[in-house]
């Protein structure tokens, strides 16, 4: 199935026209970005890659940023606003977290950033990324360009080239250039986006690949992901029958009692963690 997704997109590449992979979890994204870009290496559509350190965005609600239950070894802080001694774009090593706020390790210091500003921030992992002349990438943060022009947190765009310092000479969806500096790197592939992500964008060949994954699948969903393609869409399931089944569901009602199962449940875990924590300086 993701070497057909791979397929059609490299097809509708053919035809001269600008294609879209629209899945409806993370794991579906990671996977489709993978098998469209061997793809299109094999194919002469992207070049010979060069290996750069990126920062990939790790899946945390608000509500997780402030609890310290979240954070773990190998972990990074990206900021996105300034806060104190870090600059917007600045980025932290995770030290620890603590009922004050998180450890973050930075040119050798120390430093607790308090949970009231977790907004300022967003938790990243360091990864590795092969990037080329011809790749498609998604911003994850806002921000400007070298020269000064607006980055838009989600925005797709395609690398022109990889300068020797390690910046992105990058175009945009409207064809302008824009470079990125090497502190500018927290991205990911942009082939596929998740159904969240493709709200806003149009492209000529939409490819939804659904995952067969009932939870992530409703009416809503199924409108948002459909509605992106302006000339064809493609859809690609493991099960028609299931599909069929799941996008006449509606997810409001069930999203409003998961919200509030899990707000419950926070809450009881952060009461238990509070009193161990008592607990624990009682007898120190």
């Amino acid at each position: 199935r993701r070497a057909a997704i791979a397929g059609e997109y490299l097809t509708a590449l053919q035809r001269g026209e600008r294609p879209l992979v629209v899945a409806q979890t993370w794991s579906e994204v990671h996977a489709a970005n993978d098998a469209i870009r061997s793809t299109l290496q094999s194919a002469g559509k992207v070049g010979d890659g060069k290996a750069l350190a990126t920062f990939q965005p790790v899946d945390r609600s608000e509500a997780q940023k402030r609890d310290a239950r979240f954070y773990e070894a190998g972990q990074a802080v990206f900021f996105l606003k300034r806060y104190g001694r870090h600059a917007k774009g600045d980025v932290g090593e995770v030290a620890g977290a603590n009922e004050c706020g998180v450890v973050v390790l930075k040119d050798g210091r120390r430093s607790t950033v308090s949970y009231r500003y977790a907004d300022r921030f967003t938790v990243v992992k360091r990864a590795d990324m092969e990037i080329a002349a011809g790749d498609q990438l998604q911003l994850k943060a806002n921000g400007r360009s070298v020269e000064g022009a607006r980055l838009h947190n989600g925005e797709l765009v395609t690398v022109a080239r990889v300068e020797s310092t390690g910046a992105l000479v990058v175009n945009d969806e409207r064809g302008a250039t824009k470079t990125l500096g090497p502190a500018q790197r927290l991205l990911v592939r942009g082939y596929a986006v998740t159904s969240y992500a493709s709200q806003g964008k149009t492209a000529d060949t939409v490819i939804v690949a659904d995952a067969g994954n009932r939870a992530a699948t409703s009416r809503q969903q199924w409108y948002v992901s459909i509605s992106r393609g302006r000339k064809k869409v493609v859809v690609l399931t493991p099960d028609r029958t299931a599909l069929r089944e799941n996008i006449q569901r509606s997810s409001e009602r069930e999203l409003a009692l998961e919200e509030k199962r899990e707000r419950v449940r926070a809450e009881q875990e952060s009461i238990a963690w509070r009193a161990r924590q008592r607990q624990f300086r009682e007898r120190a």
